[in-house]
């Protein structure tokens, strides 16, 4: 009977454990896409994010702040999301890579462009006669 009851014991351990699990991954799912970190589609399921999805958020968010990037939802992650903070989005650093100063971006087209092209172009947008 005491047999019994400690394998009880331990099974209502084990679901306790795997349910806040799950709990965690659906709480760090919906932090992740609040402050943009993982697409949100536009279809009215609910997302299933694959592994290599998910992991790479983590670790975009590990970076982010200063935490180590294993890709992991480690305690530091946890402690980190849990943390207090504005509801605006991250930046992403996903934008443009480099700046275009100037006129120096059309200045550098110009010898690829032919006379006869440029003749095309000016008279294309004529109206016949």
């Amino acid at each position: 009977m005491g047999y019994a009851r400690l394998e009880l014991l331990g099974l209502v351990i084990l679901l306790q454990l795997v349910l806040s699990f799950a709990l965690r991954r659906e709480e760090a799912i919906a932090y992740l896409q609040k402050y943009g970190y993982l697409h949100i589609p536009l279809s009215a399921k609910p997302p299933d994010y694959r592994l290599e999805e998910l992991s790479g958020a983590i670790r975009t968010f590990q970076k982010a702040t200063n935490l180590p990037s294993s890709g992991r939802l480690d305690k530091a992650t946890v402690r980190m999301m849990d943390r207090p903070r504005c509801g605006l989005e991250d930046s992403s650093g996903g934008g443009l890579t480099y700046r275009v100063l100037g006129e120096a971006a059309p200045v550098l087209l110009l010898p690829i462009i032919t006379a006869e092209l440029r003749l095309n172009l000016c008279n294309g947008f004529v109206e016949a006669p």
